[in-house]
């Protein structure tokens, strides 16, 4: 009897590959005001909601059904974009998601200790951006009190620019790295995951256009599991990025596109 479908690329580069080498792929879903929106390009300002054939809703909870039901994904990267922006988080969603299964890892706007055990408090795992982190101290903090195994770095950048405002450090490789030795010198498990996202070619259709910077973290932190974002078209940037040995990749226009489709074992 086949299994089940799961989120695995129809590619030959990669069915060629041993299973533990496919990189793992999670569904990102968006949301502003209470509603998915489809990000395009970073300017969250003009985010819409999301027209979608995997579902007719854009309520979040549906929406994560629909997902399910087409990929078997167990695992959603959740950006709440109004707690990015200051705005207080969507809590109840969170709580929603966890309550149906889910395993979501929320960026939800973390600046310090606080943000990241509240978040943290609704079961789910904890993202923390540097676009919203407010410094060495408020990251050193976080790896103290939050469970490395529920923790994520979040690498943001602009068109290959870190965006970082609570750092003086300019380079983003330079950043990875102080911001990594520090989690290695405060505790042995955190953080889990390290996701490198250039919020500019989310949606965008031009690549992710980090492969070296991700190359460069995979190779001086192999410990951490490396996850692309922002920019995955489909089959071809996933076999390129698993080349370079990462962990994963966020991904949302091309599920929605149909560029990436769901594979069934048997």
């Amino acid at each position: 009897m086949p299994a089940a479908p799961s989120l695995v690329i129809v590619s030959r580069s990669l069915k060629s590959l041993p299973p533990r080498a496919i990189m793992q792929i999670t569904p990102v879903i968006d949301i502003k005001k209470g509603e998915v929106v489809r990000a395009v390009g970073g300017d969250r300002a003009a985010y819409a909601p999301i027209e979608s054939e995997l579902c007719p809703t854009g309520e979040p909870l549906p929406f994560a059904f629909a997902l399910r039901e087409r990929f078997n994904c167990t695992e959603l990267y959740l950006a709440d974009l109004d707690a990015i922006a200051g705005d207080p988080m969507d809590g109840e969603l969170i709580a929603g998601l966890v309550e149906m299964g889910f395993v979501p890892w929320v960026d939800a706007g973390v600046r310090d200790a606080q943000d990241a055990l509240r978040v943290r408090s609704y079961g789910c795992a904890v993202v923390v951006g540097t676009e919203t982190l407010a410094g060495p101290d408020a990251w050193e903090r976080i790896l103290r009190c939050v469970d490395g195994r529920k923790l994520a770095l979040s690498l943001d950048l602009r068109d290959g620019r870190v965006v970082a405002p609570g750092f003086d450090e300019t380079d983003p490789v330079l950043l990875a790295t102080h911001l990594l030795q520090m989690a290695g010198e405060v505790t042995t498990d955190a953080p889990s995951r390290v996701f490198v996202i250039d919020i500019d070619r989310v949606g965008a259709g031009r690549g992710v256009g980090t492969e070296s910077l991700l190359q460069q973290i995979s190779r001086q932190f192999p410990e951490c599991a490396v996850h692309a974002g922002g920019g995955v078209r489909g089959p071809a940037d996933v076999a390129r990025l698993e080349r370079f040995g990462l962990a994963g990749v966020l991904v949302s226009t091309a599920l929605h596109e149909g560029t990436l489709q769901p594979a069934v074992h048997v």
